[in-house]
């Protein structure tokens, strides 16, 4: 038994680590909009960075659905990718953090947590 929940926590681990590829990938794909015309070198390293990062979230992925459920480990990625997408775009972006992002990142949370129990 506890094998098995260690192993639930190396997929939730998997997942935080798709979750976090997936986020950076986001705003990768935003500083290549925003740091020039696409076709030149610059937006184009930052795609490729964005590319690389989805490969390496896909690989984490994989490994997570090794350990939980497709049901169950697609939301858990889901909502931690919201949540990081969120903080990063307050934190390198300078977008607004509203109360309402903060509630509905609260509700998601919640519903991650019925889920899993």
């Amino acid at each position: 038994m506890r094998s098995e929940a260690a192993a639930i926590w190396v997929g939730y681990g998997w997942c935080a680590a798709a979750a976090l590829a997936s986020a950076l990938a986001s705003l990768f794909i935003k500083f290549a909009h925003q740091s020039g015309t696409l076709g030149q070198a610059r937006p184009l390293a930052w795609l490729a960075g964005a590319a690389g990062a989805y490969v390496l979230g896909f690989a984490a992925y994989a490994l997570a659905l090794r350990k939980l459920d497709v049901s169950l480990g697609y939301p858990v990625m889901v909502a931690i990718t919201m949540a990081l997408v969120v903080g990063f775009g307050y934190v390198f972006l300078a977008e607004p953090l509203a109360l309402r992002k903060l509630i509905g990142i609260g509700i998601i949370s919640v519903g991650i947590f019925m889920l899993v129990r």
